[in-house]
């Protein structure tokens, strides 16, 4: 239950004078207390019949805004998952008053992501920016960053997502979240700027971004590259970040998600015997646990970092068992997702192609909320899987799906033509990619050059196949109009 929903029932005990003189305020006001309580024993069922007896009566439009506002909300809330139509028009009458809460503006807002309204959706953004900033600040950061994924796959909506973009990287959006960061915004919306020939800008926003990540993507796309200096250096940009990282952590000990940022950076540098010690300071169920604000949205990541820096080391047993135990958490109060495709490609990773089918058994029983990315990657990994078992034919079914699916994330199917010793296949999907002007500096990235990995790690068994795509002919040809690759003295992956 939102915590903006509790804060609002204290109205229902501090507006007694919003009750009228001939009663009906008070007939009212009871109806919408006996709703909310309705509620809180988990009956929205038996809180939405009650509810209509307070909105739908003669009076209720005298009652304050606030109670008005926080009978929307009840009823937003309990109609979400049976009658979104319903939720959705209970959102739109509450937004509607001065009195929103900020909980109600992201019950708005996610129906309309989820219902694919995106043209409403950006509007809603707008809304806040212009009437509740706060609202804004306080909406799931994932949220936002689905919504402009969204935008994207449809180049239609190349309009609603550049007036997106613009606010996500204007001033009035401060997120809430301790780590979250407008710069993957701030990437995207430079590369719109860059696109429409506003080159100004654009290198205007390049030098607001910090996140090395999208520096070293920047450094291979040509729509954007020349915003940074000649002799741009990864490594010294995560190095750099890596100070400020843990300068940010010690000032924000309540932040778990900061710890999990430093044992990244530490990755990329190559360093995961120092991941390790810095995630095992900070156990989920250790003596810090208590001060972290984030324990319940990150627990499950902690895991997923111990596991990431225990397969970098080549602790097979340990990076599995760390996935098990993120995995037997929810995500998003859901079966996990995440760590559950994490753990098939770790059994992939160290020759155990049988555990990496297995692993993503479950996902055909249903149950799970898996995104479109998602299931890209869950088949992907079962299908290499199948072609390293011998099963072709179900290899190729999900191999298939995947050509299908191709937008849905491009990098899946050179990958899979890769493990599928298709080096036509992988060719002409790198191809594609390289010669796609957002696909582009991803595809760059995947060829470039990187330190050795430790000797530790253990490596995909067709992993070789790199070098042989990247020097073929045609492959080479559309690098080179791509603009070309780079050596970052960095661990690929994680950007």
């Amino acid at each position: 239950m939102g915590a903006a929903i509790m804060g609002a029932a204290l109205l229902l005990g501090a507006t007694g004078g919003d009750a009228k003189a001939d009663g009906k305020g008070d007939e009212l006001h009871a109806r919408l207390e006996a709703a909310f309580e309705t509620m809180q024993k988990d009956d929205c069922p038996g809180a939405l019949t009650q509810l209509k007896g307070v909105i739908d009566r003669r009076g209720f439009s005298a009652l304050s805004d606030s109670l008005r506002s926080f009978a929307y909300e009840i009823g937003a809330y309990c109609a979400a998952s049976t009658d979104p139509v319903t939720a959705y028009r209970y959102t739109m009458a509450g937004t509607a008053l001065d009195t929103a809460s900020p909980n109600i503006w992201d019950q708005r807002l996610r129906l309309e992501v989820v219902g694919k309204r995106y043209a409403e959706a950006v509007a809603t953004v707008e809304a806040m920016a212009a009437r509740n900033p706060e609202a804004l600040n306080a909406i799931e950061f994932r949220v936002l960053v689905q919504l402009s994924r969204d935008l994207y796959r449809d180049a239609k909506l190349r309009p609603q997502r550049k007036r997106l973009l613009a606010l996500l990287t204007a001033p009035v959006y401060q997120p809430q979240e301790a780590t979250a960061s407008s710069d993957g915004f701030r990437k995207s919306y430079a590369a719109m700027l860059a696109e429409d020939g506003d080159k100004a800008a654009a290198v205007a926003m390049v030098r607001r971004i910090e996140e090395p990540a999208y520096l070293i993507q920047i450094s291979v796309d040509p729509r954007l590259r020349d915003a940074l200096p000649a002799d741009f250096d990864g490594r010294a940009a995560v190095e750099a970040r890596l100070v400020k990282a843990r300068e940010f952590a010690g000032s924000h000990s309540g932040s778990l998600e900061a710890v999990l940022e430093i044992a990244r950076y530490l990755r990329q540098l190559g360093r995961p015997e120092e991941a390790l010690a810095t995630l095992e300071a900070a156990r989920p169920d250790g003596p810090q646990a208590a001060s972290f604000t984030d324990l319940n949205d990150q627990r499950n990541w902690w895991w997923d970092d111990m596991a990431r820096s225990y397969q970098m080391l080549g602790r097979h047993d340990d990076a599995v068992n760390a996935y098990r135990r993120a995995i037997d958490l929810k995500e998003g109060g859901r079966l996990n997702v995440s760590q559950t495709i994490n753990l098939a490609y770790a059994h992939l990773a160290f020759g155990k192609s049988a555990q990496a089918v297995a692993a993503v058994a479950d996902f055909e029983t249903g149950g799970y909320g898996v995104s479109a990315y998602g299931l890209m990657q869950m088949r992907s990994v079962r299908s290499c899987a199948r072609f390293l078992l011998g099963q072709t034919a179900e290899a190729k079914a999900d191999l298939d799906y995947v050509k299908a699916h191709d937008k849905d994330d491009p990098e899946s199917l050179t990958w899979l033509s890769l493990c599928a010793d298709d080096m036509d296949g992988a060719a002409a999907s790198i191809i594609r990619r390289l010669d796609d002007a957002d696909n582009r500096s991803r595809a760059l990235l995947e060829l470039s050059d990187y330190d050795d990995p430790p000797p530790t790690e253990p490596k995909m068994p067709f992993e070789g196949r790199m070098d042989s795509l990247k020097a073929r002919p045609d492959v080479a040809a559309a690098i080179q109009r791509a603009g070309g690759v780079r050596r970052f003295r960095l661990q690929p992956g994680e950007f």
